[in-house]
This record gives C-alpha cells, sequence and structure tokens, in this order.
C-alpha cells in the first residue's frame, strides 16, 4: 500500500526485514502464566504511566484448554516494558508509550503485543506499516482474546509538513468521514445490505504524544484491522484487476462517490461541519512542476513508439496535456467548486491499494477494502472512474468491457441516490457520461504519469544502471507498458476522448 508519486519518484529503500519484536509488561503473556503466582504492576509499559501498590487479588483465567492460577495487581508499582528481539536484523520502528495507546485505543487491558513489519521496498515511502498481534483480557470472563491489526507510523522520527497532512488525513478519514457516511446511510435507512463496506475498521490514532498538538508528528500512529488476517489480499504491483473484480470495486466506488454527493445535497450541515474540512488536499507546486516534467518525458516519445499515429492526433493529445496541466496548476492553488459531480476523490486507486477477497466467481461474492486514504481531494467522480479503469483493467477486459464498466458503475451509483432518496435530475447515463467524456480529456496526463513511473520501476527493479528518472524514461518502452499505452490511446479516440 502507498502513494504512488512519493513512491517511485524518489526511489525509496523500503524495509524487509523479518525481523519482530515482543513487547510485554512486567505483568503476564500467555506463555509466562505457568510459572508467574505474582505479578507487579497494572499492564503499563511506560513510567509516565504510575499508580499506588496497595493490594492484590487472585483471578483464574482459563484461554483455550490450559487453566492458570494467576495474582493479578490491581494497584501496583510502576513497570517498565521488556524488549525480546530476535538476532535477526530488525527494521521496526519505536513506538513510544504504546501500551498505553493501545489500552487507551482498545479500552481493555492489554496483557502483551507483538510487532512485525509488513511494508516491503517501495510499498509505503512516507510511512512503516507493522502488524500487530494484541493479547486482551477480557474485563467480565477474564479470558484472554487475541487481535491482529497494522499499526501505521511515520517511517522516522521527524516528518515533514507535507507527510504530517497526509497522515492526519488517513486519521480523519476514519475517525471523521466515515462515521459521518455511516449515520447518513443511517438516517437515510438505507438497508445494510446495501450499505458501503468497503473500509476495514478503525480502533484509533494519535497524531502525537502532545495532546495539544494539531498536526502528526514523529510519534503519530494510526490503528486499523488487519485485512490480511481476514483473507483479503493485494495483488501483486504489475498485476491488473479481471472483469469481475473490476465490477466488484466499482460498485463500492460508486457507492462512495455517490453518498458524498447525496450528504451535501440532502444534510448541507453534516456535509460542511464533516466531510468538507478534511477534502481540500492540495499538490506542492515544485512537486507538480516535477510530476509534470516526467510526463511530458514521456509522452515526448509519442511519434516514435506510435508512428503510424496521425499529426492530428498527437497534437490533439499534446493540447489535452497542456490543458492538464493548467487545471492542476489551478487545483494546487484552489479548490474545485461544487457541482453535482464533485465528490469525495481518491486520488490513487491502483492495485496495492485495493485488497480483495474471493468467496466465489461473480462479482456478487468479492469483498473488497480500499486503502491508502492519504492524498484525497474534492473533483469529479469522473477522475477516479476512468483512471482506476483504465490503469488498473486487465487489458482484454478493458477492451471488451469499457463501456460495461461505466454502465455497472452508473446503475450502482444511481442505485445508491435512489435508496437515500435524492433527486436524480443530474444523474442520468446521458449527463454522466458527458462529465466522463469531459474529465477523461484531464485525466490522461495522470495516466500518462503513471505509465511512465512503470517505466523507471521497471527498468530499475531490472538492474538497468542509471543515474536518474531521465534515463530510465529515455530508454525503448517495455512491452508490458507499451500495450497498456496503446490499449488507453485506442479507446480515448474510439471513446470520443481524444
Amino acid at each position: 500500500m502507498g502513494h504512488k508519486f512519493s513512491a517511485i519518484l524518489i526511489f525509496l529503500v523500503g524495509y524487509s526485514s523479518a525481523a519482530s519484536v515482543h513487547l510485554l509488561s512486567n505483568s503476564l503473556t500467555t506463555d509466562e502464566f505457568q510459572n508467574t503466582v505474582t505479578t507487579h504492576g497494572s499492564f503499563k509499559d511506560r513510567a509516565t504511566d504510575t499508580t499506588t501498590s496497595t493490594s492484590t487479588t487472585p483471578v483464574d483465567i482459563h484461554h483455550q484448554r490450559s487453566t492458570i492460577n494467576l495474582t493479578q495487581t490491581l494497584q501496583g508499582n510502576q513497570s517498565e516494558a521488556v524488549c525480546k528481539i530476535n538476532e535477526k536484523p530488525l527494521n521496526l520502528l519505536e513506538i513510544k508509550q504504546m501500551h498505553t495507546f493501545l489500552e487507551k485505543s482498545l479500552k481493555k487491558n492489554v496483557l502483551n503485543y507483538t510487532l512485525s513489519p509488513v511494508t516491503k521496498p517501495g510499498d509505503n515511502y512516507n510511512f512503516m506499516l507493522q502488524s500487530l498481534e494484541v493479547k486482551l483480557l477480557q474485563n467480565d470472563s477474564f479470558e484472554i482474546d487475541t487481535l491482529k491489526l497494522v499499526c501505521k507510523t511515520p517511517a522516522g522520527v521527524s516528518i515533514s509538513s507535507s507527510h504530517s497532512k497526509q497522515f492526519s488525513n488517513e486519521m480523519h478519514f476514519y475517525s471523521v468521514i466515515v462515521p459521518a457516511i455511516e449515520l447518513f446511510e443511517q438516517n437515510a435507512n438505507v438497508p445494510k445490505t446495501e450499505r458501503i463496506d468497503a473500509f476495514v475498521r478503525y480502533f484509533g490514532a494519535r497524531l502525537s504524544l502532545d495532546s495539544n498538538v494539531e498536526s502528526a508528528d514523529g510519534d503519530a500512529v494510526i490503528l486499523l484491522e488487519n485485512a490480511k488476517s481476514l483473507n483479503f489480499a493485494c495483488l501483486g504491483r504489475r498485476d491488473k484487476f479481471d472483469k469481475e473484480q473490476v465490477l466488484a470495486i466499482l460498485k463500492r466506488l460508486a457507492k462512495l462517490h455517490a453518498l458524498t454527493i447525496a450528504m451535501r445535497r440532502l444534510e448541507p450541515t453534516m456535509f460542511y461541519s464533516k466531510v468538507d474540512p478534511h477534502l481540500h488536499t492540495r499538490y506542492n507546486g515544485s512537486f507538480l512542476e516535477t510530476l509534470i516534467n516526467i510526463t511530458d518525458k514521456f509522452a515526448n516519445k509519442l511519434p516514435i513508439t506510435f508512428p503510424n499515429m496521425t499529426i492530428e492526433t498527437q497534437n490533439t493529445i499534446k493540447t489535452q496535456l497542456n490543458n492538464s496541466k493548467e487545471y492542476l496548476r489551478n487545483r494546487s492553488i484552489s479548490s474545485a467548486p461544487d457541482t453535482p459531480y464533485t465528490t469525495f476523490y481518491h486520488r490513487d486507486l491502483w492495485v496495492k491499494n485495493i485488497m480483495i477477497k474471493k468467496g466465489g466467481h461473480s462479482k456478487q461474492s468479492i469483498q473488497v477494502k480500499i486503502l491508502d486514504f492519504q492524498a484525497y481531494d474534492y473533483d469529479s467522480f469522473a477522475f477516479d472512474l476512468t483512471f482506476f479503469v483504465f490503469y488498473n483493467a486487465q487489458i482484454e477486459d478493458l477492451q471488451m468491457n469499457f463501456k460495461l464498466f461505466i454502465e455497472y458503475y452508473h446503475s450502482e451509483f444511481f442505485n445508491t441516490m435512489r435508496l437515500v432518496d435524492c433527486s436524480i435530475d443530474d444523474y442520468t447515463y446521458e449527463k454522466m457520461w458527458h462529465e466522463i467524456k469531459d474529465k477523461a480529456k484531464l485525466n490522461l496526463l495522470k495516466l500518462y504519469l503513471y505509465l511512465a513511473f512503470d517505466q523507471i520501476e521497471i527498468l530499475k527493479n531490472n538492474e538497468v544502471a542509471a543515474n536518474g528518472t531521465d534515463f530510465y524514461l529515455d530508454q525503448p518502452t517495455p512491452e508490458i507498458i507499451l500495450n497498456r499505452w496503446k490499449c488507453i490511446n485506442d479507446l480515448y479516440i474510439e471513446n470520443g476522448f481524444i
């Protein structure tokens, strides 16, 4: 999972260690219960977490087939964390006051937790993902439960202002925007079977150890459900979604877009107080110009790569790319205005930011989780839709089913608007197709940019010696990219986007 712009642009160095760290308080782990009669501490892991010692109470705890007699300190001395680290190279970041944070977020006694790295090289440049297995003591039954989570933290002690903004975006998405969407569905009496189910469960977050800080720093943490433990999986970086997977994802995307628009129209107070304040993320100007330069370098190869393309078509593409540049430059200084079609814009929908769970071969049996809400924005639904379909569908399915994909998205969007009793006058297929054609022209630059990223990544992974991006972009275009580039150009021409 990760924001592809940063990941490819800076040729990241990732985290590949298989090491894990086992952190526990002086109190208890299931393995050590057998040998422990009296424990001291109140399941805290920092000297700042202090209580006063007075008495102990024996408790019987049943875990699996074991019955353990434990004397648990209700009010004990302050305790320190014990850290057990294996001998393999360790690429884990220290998470300060993690035990306290877990108990506050989960609202249960935490016995111990185990961390291990998740991110692979290039997967998540700005942040680090670690899997987290937490042992919890149930307050009523004194049974021990295991909770499998993922924690997301900055990938270093210091954090830039742009990365801080990205982290805050993700926290606000799960803590504010998702609850607002769920409340809106509930208020509209949307049947539970028809409600959006595209997000992993959120357990808690912090921006800093300082509760007065309003921006994320190096101690920021987000706790999310570990979808992998529920048999969700991402495709490989070079893989693409098949027809049924595309349709399953489009169903969730259409619901997200439609619900945001409907909330703005039907419950504007909720939208403008809960959702809108977090939607407006802008590119850094210099970063945007770097992306534009990469795209120009890639697009300049059009005449050589496609010698049979007419001069007229080449000139039209050049004009549309220039229009895209101006549009993005305007969006870097001002937000998109409200229109019938402006909505939540994920902005980075590719295979590593979407997890699927196969229950069968039909779209109804495929479950979907959309990830990485770091750089979302506010703009037309057509930007997410056209980028996702053109970049992520298998080429054969894209060639055969492009119109089917658009029609299916529209049917799900339209149905969602009717479920919440929102006016559908602006959302006929003809009107939405007009919006799609208009925004697809502006989205061509982004599609070319991601193809350029792919070329850089493929050649870099093939260990071609280089000094920078220009070298990779000057090389012949790999066939896998050439085929998609041709498919995009052909479908753009066929559907009147060029």
